[in-house]
């Protein structure tokens, strides 16, 4: 009679022999100049159980960003490396590993997942005040600038900072033109302050603000044109 629970451990064994060989197929695949590695990985990736192919292809990817990392050309490359792997690993302390690793490296407008990220932290030794984070934002190109306040208010939002403190951290847009349609949320938000604290002076300056806003075209049309104009030349 043929015994059950063996036939399992041997199908759990085999599959997770298939899981690791492919595995190492994989990455080697993955580290050699094959034309073309993808048709080879998903050949291989569909071979295995179901239930172990997503594990597989992430480990793949993992592997792949961690290259990307190890093989950046210039600080600029290793940033954007660094961001693509911290977003795609799960492990959070992994991931505050890699954005305080951002922090060494020159400042430049992509590390601002890593600024936002340590924004306010309660831990001083790697907490960014807001005052350092609006100094980030001047140094960044215009284009890039709303995302970057849109980051810091997201995360002082999620910490439950008080509302004066992001009435600080917000305050200097009122002093601004704004360059972009995209604005008007961020003089919302003021507006919404303002309000609630009964400055009309602030919602005064805010709402002007909108309607400049409202003249302005968003930040998609202007890369799109800077995108063709390279196209062009």
């Amino acid at each position: 009679m043929r015994n059950p629970g063996r036939a399992v451990s041997i199908t759990f064994a085999a599959a997770l022999f298939l899981y690791f060989y492919s595995e190492s197929v994989l990455r080697q695949a993955a580290l050699s100049k094959l034309k073309t590695p993808k048709f080879n990985a998903e050949t291989i990736l569909s071979k295995l159980p179901a239930s172990i192919r997503n594990s597989a292809r992430k480990s793949l990817e993992i592997g792949n960003l961690k290259d990307a990392v190890r093989d950046a050309s210039n600080d600029t490359e290793k940033v954007k490396a660094i961001n693509n792997l911290a977003v795609a690993i799960d492990n959070k302390r992994e991931q505050e590993k890699l954005y305080r690793q951002i922090l060494t490296l020159p400042q430049i407008p992509e590390s601002y997942p890593a600024y936002s990220y340590f924004l306010m932290d309660s831990r001083p030794e790697f907490s960014i005040s807001i005052k350092d984070y609006q100094k980030f934002i001047a140094k960044c190109p215009q284009h890039s600038r709303y995302e970057i306040w849109n980051n810091g208010l997201f995360t002082l939002e999620s910490k439950n900072v008080q509302v004066p403190v992001i009435k600080d951290y917000l305050k200097p847009l009122l002093n601004e033109t704004p360059p972009y349609r995209d604005y008007i949320s961020l003089y919302e938000k003021i507006s919404e302050i303002a309000l609630k604290n009964g400055d009309s002076n602030m919602l005064e300056k805010a709402g002007l603000l909108i309607d400049k806003a409202l003249t302005k075209p968003p930040i998609y049309e202007e890369l799109a044109r800077k995108m063709e104009a390279q196209v062009k030349q």
